[in-house]
């Protein structure tokens, strides 16, 4: 009896054991010949609720493991005088930012004192959300919706949401090309001949009714004056008369690139510590 409880003593002693050295090394979260020493959700702004903060922190993480791809978040009080894609793209390198040996990573910044914002992406993100065909200004349009009403908490999980999903689809060799969806199934049922008719038929049905609705409200007219068109009574004899001139001004406003609220910059490569990075920053 007693060597099973000897035996079962030292089974759970070694469960333990070993829990604790996976919690370590999920602290740690080796990857190449880096460490990343920041969570993935590090928010130094204070953005966010506590709570939210956790489990928004687990969900990256459980996204990053899936798509071997570290979906990470910064917010900083200040860009300490730099602009907002260097900053990012120090950070990403300080800090050991980027999942296994290349170093796959896109990187949300948000600096909320100077509203400004920048999205990195290195190795195989910078391929899924290639800069070629905007993937970072697709990845930020429903974001910078939720910035730009100071929702945060909604902000960080769309952004989470649609970084995960333009992933998935480099991975199903779907990779997002400028102009396409994010979700194709949902428009297969759509663009079918048989809901195009459907659609046409009860639209063309709408029309019908309105037109009549229209003629039903028309009473006949008693006087024949009602029945001439107008300006169809010819006038012989005119002469033209230049009776009065009318000068009128008004501001036409050209909106330029440099008052944009998204200045995007998501066309050239960008480079820090001897890496490339692809990406886009700008206002909210």
């Amino acid at each position: 009896m007693k060597k099973i409880l000897v035996s079962i003593m030292l089974v759970g002693l070694i469960f333990a054991l070993s829990i604790v050295v996976l919690a370590e090394e999920e602290k740690t979260y080796p990857r190449g010949n880096t460490v990343r020493t920041k969570p993935l959700l590090n928010d130094e702004a204070g953005l966010v609720d506590p709570e939210f903060g956790e489990a928004m922190g687990r969900e990256l993480a459980e996204l990053s493991k899936r798509h071997l791809v570290d979906i990470a978040v910064v917010t900083v009080t200040s860009l300490d005088g730099k602009e907002a894609m260097q900053y990012a793209m120090e950070y990403f390198n300080e800090y050991g930012m980027g999942f296994g040996a290349d170093d796959d990573g896109v990187l949300l910044l948000l600096c909320p004192e100077e509203r400004d914002f920048a999205v990195i992406t290195h190795n195989y993100a910078r391929y899924a959300i290639s800069d070629s065909e905007k993937g970072p200004d697709r990845l930020m349009r429903d974001v910078l919706k939720a910035l730009k009403k100071d929702d945060y908490e909604k902000a960080i999980k769309t952004y989470a949401v649609t970084a995960a999903r333009m992933l998935e689809l480099a991975r199903q060799n779907k990779r997002y090309t400028e102009g396409s969806t994010l979700y194709p199934e949902q428009n297969r049922l759509y663009g079918t001949p048989i809901f195009g008719a459907i659609f046409a038929v009860i639209g063309g049905f709408i029309k019908i009714r309105k037109e009549k609705d229209k003629l039903g409200k028309i009473k006949p007219k008693e006087d024949i004056v009602y029945y001439i068109p107008p300006a169809s009574v010819a006038v012989q004899n005119l002469s033209e008369v230049l009776v009065d001139v009318k000068e009128s001004r008004r501001k036409i406003y050209v909106q330029s690139s440099s008052s944009s609220s998204h200045s995007s910059s998501s066309s050239s490569s960008h480079s820090s510590g001897g890496r490339s990075f692809g990406g886009t920053s700008g206002k909210y």
